[in-house]
């Protein structure tokens, strides 16, 4: 029931919580495809976790094993699978005393998702890696009938990329040391206008 600034998310054991809003930001995102465990606590938690009054949520990125294991994908996503846009309730632009439902258009966007994961041993029982890609390409073209008479395309570009590399090293048989390199830049060309048209 708590709301999102509420929580604590943790991602191999570092917190990566926006440290002024407190939620997940696009920056601490990462795919699906990475996560090996998830837990989630509501209640009960330690001292370590203190300012979590909703909840600790902790994921742990996959390793390699001594066995070569690995996927290529691609995923897509558009406007044709995607359900329309829920009208919004708005005060009319020509009458502030009236208000109105607006019958929000649906955006023409295509989202690519392709990438692999690859993971395995380098010194067998002693040494593994795990490598991966997952890049995000969105397209978007939204057409906007202002309030003034004038319609407008506008389009937008949004690009982000998801690298990770790890490295696994058992010195001993009880000590394990991991080095892992994350990088998740984010890019957007272009902006979009309210749907309504009165920006």
């Amino acid at each position: 029931g708590a709301s999102g600034s509420e929580n604590t998310y943790n991602l191999d054991g570092a917190e990566v919580s926006n440290i002024r809003t407190g939620i997940l930001d696009n920056q601490s995102k990462i795919p699906v495809e990475w996560v090996a465990e998830t837990t989630v606590k509501s209640s009960g938690m330690d001292a370590q976790f203190g300012g979590a009054t909703g909840g600790v949520v902790q994921a742990t990125t996959r390793s390699g094993s001594n066995d070569f294991h690995g996927q290529v994908s691609l995923y897509l996503n558009n406007d044709s699978m995607t359900a329309r846009p829920r009208p919004t309730l708005r005060l009319n632009p020509n009458n502030d005393d009236i208000a109105e439902y607006f019958d929000n258009k649906q955006d023409n966007f295509r989202t690519l998702n392709p990438g692999y994961t690859l993971g395995g041993r380098i010194v067998r029982d002693r040494l593994w890696f795990f490598s991966s890609y997952y890049p995000s390409f969105t397209n978007t073209d939204r057409t906007v009938a202002f309030t003034s008479g004038q319609t407008g395309t506008y389009n937008r570009k949004d690009r982000q990329d998801f690298w990770l590399n790890r490295l696994d090293w058992m010195p001993l048989q009880k000590m394990r040391v991991t080095g892992s390199y994350m990088y998740n830049p984010s890019k957007v060309n272009g902006m979009l206008p309210a749907r309504d048209g009165t920006s």
